[in-house]
């Protein structure tokens, strides 16, 4: 089984792309379109706004790497 990604932690501190990528339920790192389509239909089925914000910001983590 995994471990669920602390969501509390990551809402205080920076992100790695790993715990980025185990916050959206990802293996790998995805192109950056899939990216930016994966990230608009999350962040728009997410109620929540503190997961939202957890979201957001692996998404965010994510998209710098191909800056």
């Amino acid at each position: 089984a995994r471990a669920q990604p602390d969501i509390a932690l990551a809402t205080h501190r920076d992100l790695t792309c790993i715990e980025a990528l185990e916050i959206l339920g990802l293996t790998a790192q995805p192109d950056l379109a899939t990216l930016k389509k994966l990230k608009e239909t999350v962040l728009r089925d997410t109620h929540q706004d503190h997961k939202k914000e957890v979201l957001a910001r692996a998404f965010k983590r994510l998209e710098q790497a191909y800056a």
